[in-house]
C-alpha cells in the first residue's frame, strides 16, 4: 500500500522545507526499488496542496503551483 505525501505550500513559505521533504521521498522509493528488483511500485506519493488551490510564491520569489 502507497502512502500519500501531503504538502501545504502557503504564500511566503520557504520552499526548501517542502522540496527537501518530496526529494526524500523519492529517495526512499528508489532505495526501496533498487532493493526490491522485482517490484516496480512506490512506498510513498507526494503532491504540493496550497489553501486556494491557486498557484502561490514562495519566499523568495518562487512560484509554487498546486
Amino acid at each position: 500500500m502507497m502512502a500519500r505525501m501531503t504538502f501545504l505550500a502557503a504564500e511566503g513559505c520557504l520552499f526548501s522545507g517542502i522540496s527537501g521533504l518530496i526529494d526524500a521521498f523519492s529517495i526512499a522509493n528508489l532505495w526501496y526499488r533498487a532493493l526490491n528488483k522485482e517490484r516496480s511500485d512506490s512506498l510513498f506519493e507526494t503532491e504540493i496542496v496550497t489553501v486556494k488551490g491557486e498557484m502561490v510564491t514562495a519566499h523568495g520569489g518562487i512560484r509554487v503551483s498546486p
